[in-house]
Protein backbone atom coordinates (compact mmCIF):
# COMPACT_ATOMS: atom_id res chain seq x y z
CA UNK A 1 0.00 0.00 0.00
CA UNK A 2 1.18 3.71 -0.99
CA UNK A 3 1.22 6.20 1.53
CA UNK A 4 1.54 10.07 1.01
CA UNK A 5 3.83 12.00 2.51
CA UNK A 6 2.84 13.49 5.34
CA UNK A 7 4.71 16.71 4.44
CA UNK A 8 2.71 18.70 7.18
CA UNK A 9 4.36 17.08 9.71
CA UNK A 10 8.33 17.73 7.83
CA UNK A 11 7.49 21.11 6.96
CA UNK A 12 6.61 23.81 9.20
CA UNK A 13 5.04 26.60 8.51
CA UNK A 14 8.05 28.91 9.53
CA UNK A 15 10.53 26.66 8.37
CA UNK A 16 12.76 27.47 5.44
CA UNK A 17 11.17 25.20 3.14
CA UNK A 18 7.89 25.77 4.37
CA UNK A 19 8.69 29.69 3.82
CA UNK A 20 9.76 28.76 0.63
CA UNK A 21 6.63 27.13 -0.51
CA UNK A 22 4.54 30.06 0.24
CA UNK A 23 7.32 32.28 -1.65
CA UNK A 24 8.18 30.11 -4.88
CA UNK A 25 4.51 28.68 -5.21
CA UNK A 26 2.72 25.75 -4.99
CA UNK A 27 4.10 23.38 -8.17
CA UNK A 28 7.50 25.49 -8.77
CA UNK A 29 9.21 23.82 -5.65
CA UNK A 30 6.82 20.86 -4.48
CA UNK A 31 6.98 19.26 -8.07
CA UNK A 32 10.58 18.42 -7.99
CA UNK A 33 9.62 16.37 -5.05
CA UNK A 34 7.85 13.75 -6.64
CA UNK A 35 4.21 13.20 -7.86
CA UNK A 36 1.74 10.85 -8.87
CA UNK A 37 2.31 8.61 -5.64
CA UNK A 38 -1.49 8.17 -4.94
CA UNK A 39 -3.23 6.13 -2.68
CA UNK A 40 -7.03 6.35 -2.76
CA UNK A 41 -7.24 5.63 0.64
CA UNK A 42 -5.24 8.64 1.57
CA UNK A 43 -3.65 7.71 4.95
CA UNK A 44 -1.30 9.89 6.05
CA UNK A 45 1.02 8.60 8.75
CA UNK A 46 2.43 11.01 11.42
CA UNK A 47 6.68 10.58 11.11
CA UNK A 48 7.28 10.53 15.06
CA UNK A 49 3.69 9.27 16.93
CA UNK A 50 2.92 6.80 13.79
CA UNK A 51 -1.03 7.80 14.30
CA UNK A 52 -3.03 8.07 11.32
CA UNK A 53 -5.21 10.69 9.38
CA UNK A 54 -7.14 8.72 7.20
CA UNK A 55 -9.79 9.81 4.14
CA UNK A 56 -10.65 6.51 3.12
CA UNK A 57 -13.42 6.57 0.63
CA UNK A 58 -14.78 3.26 -0.89
CA UNK A 59 -17.42 0.34 -0.61
CA UNK A 60 -16.43 -1.14 2.42
CA UNK A 61 -13.00 -2.25 4.07
CA UNK A 62 -11.13 -1.43 7.52
CA UNK A 63 -10.91 2.47 8.47
CA UNK A 64 -8.18 3.64 10.68
CA UNK A 65 -10.13 6.18 12.66
CA UNK A 66 -7.78 8.28 14.88
CA UNK A 67 -7.42 11.60 14.29
CA UNK A 68 -10.54 11.17 12.36
CA UNK A 69 -13.77 13.67 11.85
CA UNK A 70 -16.32 11.24 10.21
CA UNK A 71 -15.09 11.45 6.21
CA UNK A 72 -15.98 8.35 5.71
CA UNK A 73 -19.30 8.12 6.80
CA UNK A 74 -20.19 10.76 4.41
CA UNK A 75 -18.01 9.14 1.48
CA UNK A 76 -19.85 5.83 2.10
CA UNK A 77 -23.41 7.17 2.00
CA UNK A 78 -22.79 8.90 -1.28
CA UNK A 79 -20.80 5.53 -2.59
CA UNK A 80 -23.49 2.71 -1.64
CA UNK A 81 -25.74 1.86 -3.99
CA UNK A 82 -29.23 1.17 -3.07
CA UNK A 83 -30.01 -1.71 -0.73
CA UNK A 84 -25.98 -1.52 0.27
CA UNK A 85 -25.71 -0.02 3.24
CA UNK A 86 -22.57 -0.36 5.25
CA UNK A 87 -23.32 -1.95 8.56
CA UNK A 88 -20.30 -1.12 11.23
CA UNK A 89 -19.26 -4.68 12.71
CA UNK A 90 -16.96 -3.53 15.45
CA UNK A 91 -15.23 -0.36 16.41
CA UNK A 92 -12.13 -0.45 18.85
CA UNK A 93 -11.50 3.00 19.57
CA UNK A 94 -8.08 2.45 21.26
CA UNK A 95 -6.49 0.72 18.22
CA UNK A 96 -8.93 3.20 15.88
CA UNK A 97 -10.27 0.59 13.73
CA UNK A 98 -13.78 0.09 12.45
CA UNK A 99 -14.47 -3.08 10.12
CA UNK A 100 -17.17 -2.46 7.81
CA UNK A 101 -19.34 -4.60 5.61
CA UNK A 102 -22.24 -4.65 3.23
CA UNK A 103 -25.49 -5.89 5.19
CA UNK A 104 -25.78 -8.41 2.20
CA UNK A 105 -22.21 -10.16 3.41
CA UNK A 106 -19.70 -10.31 1.24
CA UNK A 107 -15.88 -10.37 1.09
CA UNK A 108 -14.26 -7.22 -0.33
CA UNK A 109 -12.85 -7.58 -3.84
CA UNK A 110 -10.72 -4.25 -4.02
CA UNK A 111 -10.34 -4.61 -7.73
CA UNK A 112 -14.17 -5.15 -8.53
CA UNK A 113 -15.21 -2.88 -5.54
CA UNK A 114 -12.86 0.18 -6.25
CA UNK A 115 -13.74 0.20 -9.96
CA UNK A 116 -17.38 -0.03 -8.89
CA UNK A 117 -16.68 2.70 -6.19
CA UNK A 118 -15.09 4.86 -8.66
CA UNK A 119 -17.37 4.21 -11.63
CA UNK A 120 -20.36 5.74 -9.03
CA UNK A 121 -18.59 8.58 -8.32
CA UNK A 122 -17.60 9.56 -11.92
CA UNK A 123 -21.56 8.76 -12.81
CA UNK A 124 -22.83 11.16 -9.85
CA UNK A 125 -20.11 13.79 -11.23
CA UNK A 126 -21.45 13.54 -15.08
CA UNK A 127 -25.17 14.05 -14.08
CA UNK A 128 -24.87 17.23 -12.73
CA UNK A 129 -22.49 18.46 -15.12
CA UNK A 130 -19.10 18.12 -14.96
CA UNK A 131 -16.84 18.86 -17.80
CA UNK A 132 -13.96 16.27 -18.76
CA UNK A 133 -11.31 17.53 -20.83
CA UNK A 134 -9.30 14.86 -22.40
CA UNK A 135 -6.42 16.74 -24.23
CA UNK A 136 -3.92 14.59 -25.86
CA UNK A 137 -0.53 14.80 -23.78
CA UNK A 138 2.76 13.45 -24.51
CA UNK A 139 5.98 12.21 -22.36
CA UNK A 140 8.86 13.89 -23.53
CA UNK A 141 11.61 10.86 -23.33
CA UNK A 142 15.41 12.45 -22.77
CA UNK A 143 18.60 10.95 -23.29
CA UNK A 144 21.84 11.36 -20.69
CA UNK A 145 22.80 14.34 -22.39
CA UNK A 146 18.67 15.62 -21.89
CA UNK A 147 18.16 15.36 -25.70
CA UNK A 148 15.00 14.68 -26.65
CA UNK A 149 14.41 11.28 -27.68
CA UNK A 150 11.26 10.34 -28.39
CA UNK A 151 7.47 11.66 -27.87
CA UNK A 152 5.35 9.35 -26.02
CA UNK A 153 1.44 9.52 -25.94
CA UNK A 154 0.35 9.90 -22.01
CA UNK A 155 -1.96 7.35 -21.71
CA UNK A 156 -5.01 7.84 -19.53
CA UNK A 157 -6.63 4.40 -18.57
CA UNK A 158 -8.68 2.70 -16.36
CA UNK A 159 -6.49 3.18 -13.24
CA UNK A 160 -5.80 6.78 -13.93
CA UNK A 161 -9.71 7.51 -14.17
CA UNK A 162 -10.27 5.82 -10.93
CA UNK A 163 -7.62 7.20 -9.12
CA UNK A 164 -8.85 10.84 -10.19
CA UNK A 165 -12.28 9.94 -9.22
CA UNK A 166 -11.38 9.53 -5.57
CA UNK A 167 -9.01 12.46 -5.64
CA UNK A 168 -12.02 14.28 -6.35
CA UNK A 169 -14.42 13.09 -4.42
CA UNK A 170 -11.71 13.47 -1.35
CA UNK A 171 -11.08 17.45 -1.84
CA UNK A 172 -14.89 17.92 -2.59
CA UNK A 173 -15.38 15.88 0.79
CA UNK A 174 -12.80 17.73 2.90
CA UNK A 175 -14.35 21.00 0.67
CA UNK A 176 -17.69 20.70 1.82
CA UNK A 177 -16.99 19.68 5.43
CA UNK A 178 -14.71 22.94 6.64
CA UNK A 179 -17.45 25.11 4.41
CA UNK A 180 -19.64 24.21 7.60
CA UNK A 181 -17.14 24.52 10.12
CA UNK A 182 -16.85 27.93 9.11
CA UNK A 183 -12.90 27.69 9.58
CA UNK A 184 -10.44 30.01 7.75
CA UNK A 185 -9.41 27.71 4.67
CA UNK A 186 -7.96 27.65 0.87
CA UNK A 187 -10.75 26.64 -1.59
CA UNK A 188 -10.20 25.88 -5.36
CA UNK A 189 -12.73 28.23 -7.34
CA UNK A 190 -13.19 28.20 -11.08
CA UNK A 191 -16.36 30.72 -11.58
CA UNK A 192 -19.09 31.13 -14.13
CA UNK A 193 -17.16 32.32 -17.59
CA UNK A 194 -17.81 35.93 -19.04
CA UNK A 195 -21.50 35.80 -20.74
CA UNK A 196 -19.22 37.94 -23.59
CA UNK A 197 -17.30 35.15 -23.94
CA UNK A 198 -19.62 32.26 -24.13
CA UNK A 199 -21.66 33.93 -26.63
CA UNK A 200 -18.53 34.19 -28.71
CA UNK A 201 -18.46 30.56 -28.47
CA UNK A 202 -21.55 30.07 -28.86
CA UNK A 203 -21.68 31.55 -32.47
CA UNK A 204 -18.47 30.49 -33.50
CA UNK A 205 -19.24 26.72 -33.10
CA UNK A 206 -22.83 27.37 -34.62
CA UNK A 207 -20.51 27.54 -38.08
CA UNK A 208 -19.65 23.88 -37.50
CA UNK A 209 -23.28 22.83 -36.80
CA UNK A 210 -23.31 22.19 -32.92
CA UNK A 211 -25.06 24.61 -30.52
CA UNK A 212 -25.16 25.92 -27.12
CA UNK A 213 -28.01 27.11 -24.93
CA UNK A 214 -27.29 30.02 -22.74
CA UNK A 215 -30.26 31.35 -20.33
CA UNK A 216 -30.22 34.62 -18.83
CA UNK A 217 -26.63 35.13 -20.06
CA UNK A 218 -25.36 32.26 -18.16
CA UNK A 219 -24.42 28.47 -19.51
CA UNK A 220 -25.14 25.35 -17.48
CA UNK A 221 -21.59 23.07 -17.38
CA UNK A 222 -23.96 20.14 -18.29
CA UNK A 223 -24.73 22.35 -21.72
CA UNK A 224 -21.04 22.36 -22.54
CA UNK A 225 -20.64 18.44 -21.72
CA UNK A 226 -23.06 17.77 -24.00
CA UNK A 227 -21.48 19.72 -26.56
CA UNK A 228 -18.10 17.86 -26.08
CA UNK A 229 -20.10 15.02 -26.17
CA UNK A 230 -21.54 15.18 -29.20
CA UNK A 231 -18.36 15.93 -30.61
CA UNK A 232 -16.56 13.01 -29.99
CA UNK A 233 -14.78 11.20 -32.71
CA UNK A 234 -14.95 14.02 -34.74
CA UNK A 235 -12.44 15.97 -36.63
CA UNK A 236 -13.23 18.70 -34.25
CA UNK A 237 -13.69 17.47 -31.24
CA UNK A 238 -9.73 18.83 -30.16
CA UNK A 239 -10.57 22.27 -31.51
CA UNK A 240 -13.94 22.55 -29.85
CA UNK A 241 -12.45 21.55 -26.63
CA UNK A 242 -9.88 23.84 -26.98
CA UNK A 243 -11.62 26.58 -27.45
CA UNK A 244 -15.25 25.61 -24.82
CA UNK A 245 -11.61 25.63 -22.55
CA UNK A 246 -9.96 29.09 -23.54
CA UNK A 247 -14.07 30.30 -23.30
CA UNK A 248 -13.89 30.02 -19.22
CA UNK A 249 -11.62 31.47 -16.94
CA UNK A 250 -8.95 30.21 -15.12
CA UNK A 251 -9.46 28.16 -11.74
CA UNK A 252 -7.61 29.80 -8.37
CA UNK A 253 -7.57 30.07 -4.66
CA UNK A 254 -9.61 31.97 -2.56
CA UNK A 255 -10.63 31.75 0.52
CA UNK A 256 -14.59 32.19 -0.96
CA UNK A 257 -16.51 28.86 -1.36
CA UNK A 258 -17.65 29.50 -4.34
CA UNK A 259 -17.91 26.87 -6.11
CA UNK A 260 -15.93 24.84 -9.35
CA UNK A 261 -17.75 25.65 -12.74
CA UNK A 262 -16.28 22.59 -14.29
CA UNK A 263 -16.52 20.30 -11.69
CA UNK A 264 -20.00 21.52 -11.27
CA UNK A 265 -18.87 21.08 -7.59
CA UNK A 266 -20.51 23.53 -4.67
CA UNK A 267 -17.57 22.68 -2.85
CA UNK A 268 -13.86 22.56 -4.08
CA UNK A 269 -10.36 22.61 -2.64
CA UNK A 270 -7.04 20.72 -3.03
CA UNK A 271 -6.65 18.51 -0.58
CA UNK A 272 -4.81 15.52 -1.82
CA UNK A 273 -1.03 16.53 -3.09
CA UNK A 274 0.81 18.12 -0.34
CA UNK A 275 3.83 16.75 -1.92
CA UNK A 276 3.97 19.01 -4.55
CA UNK A 277 1.40 21.94 -3.82
CA UNK A 278 1.55 24.56 -1.51
CA UNK A 279 -1.87 25.06 -0.66
CA UNK A 280 -2.86 21.45 0.13
CA UNK A 281 -0.50 21.65 2.45
CA UNK A 282 -1.60 24.58 3.90
CA UNK A 283 -4.67 23.19 4.83
CA UNK A 284 -3.20 20.16 5.77
CA UNK A 285 -2.18 22.20 8.85
CA UNK A 286 -5.51 23.40 9.62
CA UNK A 287 -7.08 20.18 9.23
CA UNK A 288 -3.98 18.75 11.93
CA UNK A 289 -5.01 21.54 14.25
CA UNK A 290 -8.28 21.00 14.21
CA UNK A 291 -8.59 17.73 14.68
CA UNK A 292 -6.13 18.38 17.70
CA UNK A 293 -8.35 21.29 19.20
CA UNK A 294 -5.34 23.87 18.55
CA UNK A 295 -7.57 25.98 16.34
CA UNK A 296 -8.03 28.69 19.29
CA UNK A 297 -8.90 32.10 18.29
CA UNK A 298 -5.50 33.15 18.23
CA UNK A 299 -4.64 30.43 15.14
CA UNK A 300 -8.32 31.45 13.85
CA UNK A 301 -7.00 35.13 13.72
CA UNK A 302 -3.65 34.30 12.23
CA UNK A 303 -5.05 32.31 9.81
CA UNK A 304 -7.68 34.99 8.99
CA UNK A 305 -5.11 37.01 7.56
CA UNK A 306 -2.78 34.91 6.41
CA UNK A 307 -4.69 32.90 3.37
CA UNK A 308 -6.28 35.93 1.50
CA UNK A 309 -2.93 37.20 0.34
CA UNK A 310 -1.77 33.22 0.48
CA UNK A 311 -4.45 32.72 -1.83
CA UNK A 312 -4.01 35.49 -4.39
CA UNK A 313 0.07 34.33 -4.09
CA UNK A 314 -0.22 30.82 -4.96
CA UNK A 315 -2.85 31.86 -7.68
CA UNK A 316 -0.28 33.69 -9.50
CA UNK A 317 2.48 31.41 -9.29
CA UNK A 318 0.81 28.94 -10.41
CA UNK A 319 0.02 30.83 -13.42
CA UNK A 320 4.31 31.04 -13.55
CA UNK A 321 5.02 27.76 -12.88
CA UNK A 322 2.39 26.77 -15.79
CA UNK A 323 3.96 28.93 -18.25
CA UNK A 324 7.75 27.74 -17.41
CA UNK A 325 6.98 24.10 -18.14
CA UNK A 326 4.82 25.20 -21.19
CA UNK A 327 8.03 27.11 -22.35
CA UNK A 328 10.41 23.86 -21.65
CA UNK A 329 7.81 21.70 -23.32
CA UNK A 330 8.06 23.77 -26.05
CA UNK A 331 12.03 24.39 -26.24
CA UNK A 332 12.54 20.31 -26.11
CA UNK A 333 9.86 20.26 -28.78
CA UNK A 334 11.96 22.23 -30.95
CA UNK A 335 15.07 20.50 -30.35
CA UNK A 336 13.18 17.14 -31.27
CA UNK A 337 12.15 18.62 -34.88
CA UNK A 338 15.90 19.86 -35.64
CA UNK A 339 16.98 15.89 -36.70
CA UNK A 340 13.28 16.05 -39.08
CA UNK A 341 13.52 19.21 -41.07
CA UNK A 342 12.36 18.08 -44.28
CA UNK A 343 9.95 15.42 -43.54
CA UNK A 344 6.02 15.35 -43.95
CA UNK A 345 3.58 14.71 -41.75
CA UNK A 346 -0.04 14.66 -41.81
CA UNK A 347 -1.95 17.03 -38.70
CA UNK A 348 -5.27 19.25 -38.23
CA UNK A 349 -5.13 23.01 -37.99
CA UNK A 350 -5.16 24.34 -34.76
CA UNK A 351 -5.65 27.90 -34.84
CA UNK A 352 -6.22 30.64 -37.16
CA UNK A 353 -5.05 34.27 -37.27
CA UNK A 354 -4.26 36.98 -40.05
CA UNK A 355 -1.09 35.99 -40.55
CA UNK A 356 -1.42 32.27 -40.70
CA UNK A 357 -2.47 29.16 -38.97
CA UNK A 358 -1.36 26.55 -36.47
CA UNK A 359 -0.59 23.10 -37.23
CA UNK A 360 -0.58 20.12 -34.67
CA UNK A 361 0.77 16.80 -35.23
CA UNK A 362 -0.59 13.56 -33.38
CA UNK A 363 2.25 14.00 -30.85
CA UNK A 364 1.24 17.38 -29.91
CA UNK A 365 3.55 19.04 -31.43
CA UNK A 366 2.61 22.35 -33.19
CA UNK A 367 3.93 24.42 -35.75
CA UNK A 368 2.85 27.54 -38.09
CA UNK A 369 2.07 27.96 -41.84
CA UNK A 370 2.52 31.39 -42.34
CA UNK A 371 0.10 33.38 -44.65
CA UNK A 372 3.14 34.27 -47.54
CA UNK A 373 3.64 30.53 -48.19
CA UNK A 374 0.48 29.81 -48.92
CA UNK A 375 1.04 30.30 -52.84
CA UNK A 376 -1.68 31.23 -55.80
CA UNK A 377 -4.17 33.81 -53.77
CA UNK A 378 -4.37 36.32 -51.52
CA UNK A 379 -5.83 34.52 -48.22
CA UNK A 380 -7.77 36.71 -46.18
CA UNK A 381 -8.58 36.35 -41.85
CA UNK A 382 -12.39 35.55 -42.19
CA UNK A 383 -12.57 36.22 -37.60
CA UNK A 384 -16.61 35.39 -37.73
CA UNK A 385 -15.73 31.47 -39.39
CA UNK A 386 -12.23 31.46 -37.96
CA UNK A 387 -11.34 31.01 -41.31
CA UNK A 388 -8.26 32.04 -44.11
CA UNK A 389 -10.35 32.73 -47.25
CA UNK A 390 -8.62 32.81 -50.99
CA UNK A 391 -9.87 36.21 -52.60
CA UNK A 392 -9.74 34.84 -56.02
CA UNK A 393 -9.85 30.73 -55.41
CA UNK A 394 -12.42 30.79 -52.35
CA UNK A 395 -10.09 28.24 -50.94
CA UNK A 396 -10.40 28.21 -47.17
CA UNK A 397 -8.51 27.12 -44.39
CA UNK A 398 -10.71 26.04 -41.39
CA UNK A 399 -10.23 24.74 -37.73
CA UNK A 400 -10.34 21.31 -37.32
CA UNK A 401 -9.22 20.60 -41.00
CA UNK A 402 -6.84 17.94 -41.67
CA UNK A 403 -3.53 18.77 -43.29
CA UNK A 404 -0.29 17.46 -44.77
CA UNK A 405 2.69 19.85 -43.63
CA UNK A 406 6.91 19.47 -43.96
CA UNK A 407 9.14 20.78 -41.63
CA UNK A 408 10.86 23.59 -43.44
CA UNK A 409 12.41 25.71 -40.33
CA UNK A 410 12.81 25.52 -36.45
CA UNK A 411 14.44 27.99 -33.74
CA UNK A 412 15.82 27.44 -30.93
CA UNK A 413 15.73 30.96 -29.67
CA UNK A 414 12.61 32.05 -30.89
CA UNK A 415 11.01 28.40 -29.65
CA UNK A 416 9.16 28.13 -33.06
CA UNK A 417 8.41 25.77 -35.93
CA UNK A 418 7.56 25.99 -39.23
CA UNK A 419 5.66 24.16 -41.77
CA UNK A 420 4.48 24.24 -45.06
CA UNK A 421 1.56 22.87 -47.32
CA UNK A 422 2.25 19.46 -49.01
CA UNK A 423 0.71 20.18 -52.47
CA UNK A 424 -1.79 17.31 -53.64
CA UNK A 425 -1.12 16.20 -57.39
Amino acid sequence: MIHKEPLASYLKSRAFLGALGLAEGEPVVFSLLGQGEYNVNYSFIHPRTGKKLVLRINTGSQMHLEDQIGYEFTALQYLAPSGRTPKPLFCDRERGLLVMEWLPGRTLDYKTDMDEAAGILRKKRMERGAVDFDFAECKILLDEKGRPEALVPRERNAATMLIEDFMLAANETVAEDYYWQQIPFLYRTHEKPDEEKIRRFAILINNFGYSLHIGNGEVHPKEIQKLLSRAVGTPEEAMLSRLALRSMKQAKYTTDCVGHFGLAARYYTHFTSPIRRYPDLQIHRIIKENLHGRLGEKRLSHYGKLLPEAAVWTSSRERLAEEAERETEKAKKVQYMERRIGEVFDGVISGISNYGFYVELPDTVEGMVHVSELDGDYYVFDEAHYELVGERTRKRFKLGQPIRVQVVAVDRYLKTIDFLPVREF
